[in-house]
C-alpha cells in the first residue's frame, strides 16, 4: 500500500472509530477452530525463517564478485513443510465465519499462510539457483522501491545534513558527546540488556546470551529454557550512545511492539512487517540518535542501502554496487571510518539469496529500504497525530486498515504503554560520565 493511501485511509478510520467495538473484543471472542490453526502456524513460523534461508553459510571473497554457499540441509528440510501449509490453507478455505471477529481472524490467518508459502518458494529458488524466479518472489514479499525514499536518501547524502523532522532527538549534542566517552564490553552490555528486560518484567520470557557466532546484537526466536534469546556478540563493544540506541531499538521497540501485538491480536505470527516495524525502530534510533553526529552515523548506512538497492534494481552486479557505494562515500565526503567494509556490507545485504552475484539480476533483497521508508512514514503520522495507531502491531499497512475498519483502538488497551527504561538509563550514564 502506498504511503499517501495509507495515511488517507488511516485518517478515515480515525474519524469513524467511535462507532466501532473495542479491539479487545476481538481478543476475547471464543474461536477454538481458528485458534488451533493459529497455534500450528506459530509452530511452523518458528521453523521457516527467511533470513536463515538467504544467509550464506560460507562466502568466497577471492574475486570482486563473491560466491555464496547456502545451507542445503536447511533447504531440504524446508521442502518437507509445504504440504503442512497446504493442509492449513484448505482448512481455512473450508471454514465459514459467523461473526465479524471470525471473518477478520480467518482473513489474517490466510495472509499468514500465504506469507509462509512465499518464504518456502524463496527457499526453493535459493536451492535451485533460480534468480529470475527469486526476483518475482522478493517483489511479492517486499514493496518495490519508493521514489520519495530514494530522493530523500540522495538529498541527505549529497548535503551531509539531517533529513528534516519535527521530532527532534531528546539528547543534546553536549550529552551525546559525554555518552560517547563511555565504553562497554559484551559482559556489561549483557547486564544492561538484562536490566531492561527486568524493568519490563520480561526476564522469564527472554534470556540474554553472549555468543561467538553472531556479529550483531539480535533478538532471536531461538529458545533457551523456553525463553527467546537476545544474542550479544562476544567481541562487541559499545559507547554509551549506541548502547541506549540499541536497547531502544531491540527491546523498547521490537520486543514491546511484538508483545503488544500478541496481547491484542490473539498471538498471531507476524507477516512481512518491514516498513512499519522497522520504521518505528528507525524513529527510535533517530529520537535517541545522540545529537547531529549520531543521527548522521545512523542515517548514512541506511541512505547508502537505498541508493545501492536502486543501482542493483537497474542492473548493477555485486562488484558494481559495491563500487557505487564507495564512490558515493568519496564524492559526498561522508564521515565513514572504513569505506570498503561498509560498501561490501551494503552490497552483501541486498544480494543475499542470489546464486551468482556477478550477474545482473532483479533478485534484490529490498527489505532494508524499510528503515528509511518506514521512518519517513512514521514521521508523517506523528505530524498528523495518528502515530498511536502504530501501536496495534499488525504487520502491514493493509492489515492495520482492515483491523481499524472492524474495531476501535486506543493506547489504553496496550499491555506496554510506557517505555521509560532507556531515558532512565541515559540519566544514570550521564551522571557516571560527569563523575569521570
Amino acid at each position: 500500500m502506498k504511503t499517501a493511501a495509507f495515511v488517507r485511509q488511516l485518517s478515515q478510520c480515525d474519524a469513524e472509530a467511535a462507532k466501532l467495538p473495542p479491539l479487545v473484543d476481538f481478543q476475547r471472542e471464543v474461536l477454538p477452530d481458528l485458534d488451533k490453526i493459529n497455534a500450528r502456524l506459530r509452530t511452523l513460523c518458528g521453523k521457516i525463517n527467511l533470513l536463515k534461508i538467504i544467509t550464506p553459510i560460507h562466502i568466497d571473497w577471492s574475486a570482486p564478485n563473491p560466491r555464496f554457499f547456502y545451507d542445503q540441509d536447511l533447504l531440504n528440510e524446508l521442502g518437507l513443510l509445504s504440504p503442512r501449509l497446504g493442509e492449513l490453507s484448505s482448512r481455512l478455505d473450508n471454514y465459514t465465519p459467523d461473526s465479524h471477529a471470525a471473518d477478520l481472524y480467518q482473513w489474517l490467518l490466510a495472509r499468514r499462510v500465504a506469507y509462509l508459502q512465499k518464504i518456502l518458494l524463496v527457499a526453493e529458488c535459493v536451492q535451485n539457483g533460480d534468480d529470475e524466479r527469486l526476483a518475482d518472489i522478493y517483489a511479492q514479499i517486499f514493496e518495490r522501491q519508493d521514489q520519495e525514499t530514494l530522493m530523500a536518501a540522495r538529498y541527505f547524502l549529497r548535503h551531509g545534513g539531517e533529513i528534516k523532522t519535527d521530532n527532534p532527538a531528546w539528547l543534546s549534542q553536549a550529552q551525546a558527546y559525554q555518552l560517547t566517552q563511555l565504553s562497554f564490553d559484551a559482559l556489561a552490555i549483557k547486564q544492561f540488556f538484562t536490566q531492561a528486560l527486568k524493568f519490563y518484567g520480561l526476564e522469564n520470557r527472554y534470556a540474554v546470551v553472549i555468543t561467538n557466532k553472531r556479529q550483531l546484537i539480535t533478538v532471536s526466536a531461538d529458545q533457551l529454557d523456553s525463553r527467546a534469546i537476545v544474542y550479544i556478540p562476544a567481541r562487541r563493544q559499545l559507547n554509551g550512545g549506541d548502547l541506549l540506541r540499541l536497547i531502544a531499538h531491540e527491546i523498547e521497540t521490537h520486543v514491546l511492539d511484538n508483545l503488544n501485538r500478541e496481547g491484542l491480536l490473539r498471538y498471531l505470527m507476524p507477516t512481512n512487517q518491514a516498513i512499519l516495524y522497522e520504521g518505528r525502530a528507525m524513529a527510535s534510533d533517530v529520537a535517541c540518535g545522540v545529537g547531529l553526529l549520531g543521527r548522521t552515523q545512523i542515517l548514512i548506512p541506511k541512505c547508502l542501502l537505498i541508493t545501492a538497492i536502486d543501482a542493483a534494481l537497474r542492473g548493477a552486479n555485486f562488484a558494481q554496487t559495491q563500487g557505487l557505494v564507495l564512490e558515493t562515500i568519496k564524492t559526498c565526503q561522508l564521515p565513514v571510518n572504513n569505506p570498503l567494509m561498509l560498501a561490501r556490507q551494503t552490497a552483501y545485504r541486498i544480494f543475499r539469496g542470489v546464486s551468482d552475484p556477478s550477474r545482473s539480476s532483479e533478485a534484490v533483497f529490498t527489505k532494508d529500504q524499510a528503515y528509511m521508508t518506514g521512518w519517513l512514514l512514521v514521521d508523517k503520522l506523528q505530524k498528523l497525530g495518528l502515530d498511536h495507531y502504530l501501536d496495534i502491531g499488525a504487520s502491514q499497512a493493509e492489515e492495520r486498515v482492515i483491523i481499524l475498519r472492524h474495531y476501535r483502538f486506543d493506547n489504553s488497551m496496550l499491555i506496554y504503554r510506557r517505555r521509560d527504561f532507556v531515558r532512565t538509563l541515559a540519566a544514570e550514564l550521564l551522571s557516571a560520565a560527569a563523575e569521570h
